[in-house]
């Protein structure tokens, strides 16, 4: 755990293959919904939106930081 590791003095712990397997199980869930549904409404409250997924990802500072260099 973070919390042990920081007791042997590490400062930074990262768990990268934890986010794959999250993503993956996720991925599992979301595509047997889709299969059996043939839609992704059951998943809708757990999926962002249009401009949600804009948000995280940064689209808008993305593109004023091309039009810069355009």
């Amino acid at each position: 755990s973070a919390e042990e590791l920081g007791r042997r003095g590490f400062r930074v712990v990262i768990f990268p293959g934890g986010t794959a397997r999250a993503v993956a199980h996720t991925l599992a869930g979301y595509y047997a919904s889709l299969h059996q549904h043939g839609t992704s409404g059951p998943w809708r409250d757990r999926m962002f939106d249009f401009d949600g997924l804009n948000g995280v990802l940064g689209t808008e500072e993305l593109l004023a930081l091309g039009r810069r260099y355009a």
